[in-house]
């Protein structure tokens, strides 16, 4: 007997091992915003997903049919991303048509989805989150709507991440709770990141070659802005390269070497602190996986940048950054800095 479609409106929580047919699988797909316009033979679904707070991990397997995004029931998270695992899905969005497959990864605003069409039986990975949550390099809008593949060092990161979440969920009364959420949307960042053709920093407009002198030099500092030891000077010796032809290439994008790096240096650490969620911050260990040889170096880069700002004034942050560095001096050099 099928169930009632209310059974299934309540979305958020953690719900595994759900394997439905016929009419719980339309209840199903109703209550996460889709309407099953078509199908071969008897709608089946497999599923498992976690929902808390607007973060959505998910794994689905179905049988072909055509999806249409629905308005009656909201999407729980402002933005998708779907890891293709089996088979093809063509995905419409407000920005075009796209074919995914296994491999491919697609990040999509909800609003934006249109419909969803499988002629095969299918599996994907989703991930959903608002989109202030991801920090990824380049810009926004050329990021949706389009298949995008990982390298599979990545990739495989992703995937097992994504799996061992489901398999055993994090309670989100947990103090692990934050860091895991953070750690999951970091990874789906880094995958974005890995695929884009402008790394953040460069103008918007910029069309890199990997294979160029500049589109070399900017994984070289990407690579290695986490090393203290690593310069501007170093990127020459590790291209073999003059000095004056790294910087010309660089001021050709309206860029210096070292302020590239000084930038990539600033994304790490921001992206390690945010990773702390609402626990007290070490700024030291930031700093020393950061790329920076000490926490003063660190806090000057934060304070000189409106994200760092930003971040010192969130959440009081600033006050735990003052009562770690209590008695060292360093206040005062941060004030005079600002």
């Amino acid at each position: 007997m099928a169930q009632n479609p209310d059974e299934f409106n309540r979305v958020d929580g953690y719900r595994t091992g759900l394997a439905l047919s016929g009419d719980e699988t339309m209840y199903f797909m109703a209550s996460h915003g889709w309407t099953i316009a078509r199908c071969e033979g008897v709608p089946q679904i497999l599923s498992d997903h976690t929902c808390v707070d607007g973060f959505l991990v998910a794994r689905i397997w179905h049988t072909p049919m055509r999806l249409v995004a629905h308005k009656r029931q909201p999407f729980k998270t402002p933005v998708m991303a779907s890891l293709a695992i089996l088979g093809s899905h063509r995905i419409e969005t407000k920005q075009g048509e796209t074919l995914l497959n296994a491999g491919d990864l697609i990040v999509s605003r909800s609003s934006d989805l249109i419909a969803l069409e499988t002629n095969e039986p299918t599996a994907r990975l989703i991930l959903g989150t608002a989109e202030n949550r991801l920090s990824y390099y380049g810009d926004s809008e050329s990021l949706y709507g389009r298949a995008m593949h990982p390298p599979e060092g990545v990739l495989g990161v992703l995937r097992a991440a994504i799996t061992a979440s489901l398999n055993a969920p994090t309670d989100p009364s947990s103090p692990a709770y934050g860091p895991w959420r953070r750690g999951l949307e970091h990874l789906l960042a880094a995958s974005i990141s890995a695929t884009r053709d402008v790394p953040r920093g460069l103008p918007q407009g910029s069309h890199l070659d990997p294979g160029s002198l500049l589109g070399r030099a900017v994984r070289v500092i990407l690579d290695r802005a986490h090393d203290p030891d690593f310069s501007a000077g170093s990127l020459t010796r590790v291209l073999a390269v003059s000095t004056s032809n790294v910087h010309r290439v660089f001021r050709e994008v309206g860029l210096t070497p070292a302020g590239y790096l000084r930038g990539a240096r600033l994304s790490l650490a921001l992206m390690n602190l945010n990773g702390y969620g609402g626990r007290k911050v070490d700024f030291a260990q930031v700093a020393g996986v950061s790329g920076y040889r000490n926490v003063r170096t660190l806090l000057r880069a934060l304070s000189g940048s409106e994200e760092g700002r930003s971040y010192l004034t969130d959440q009081d942050s600033r006050l735990q950054m003052e009562s770690r560095i209590q008695g060292t001096g360093e206040a005062e050099r941060l004030a005079e800095a600002q």
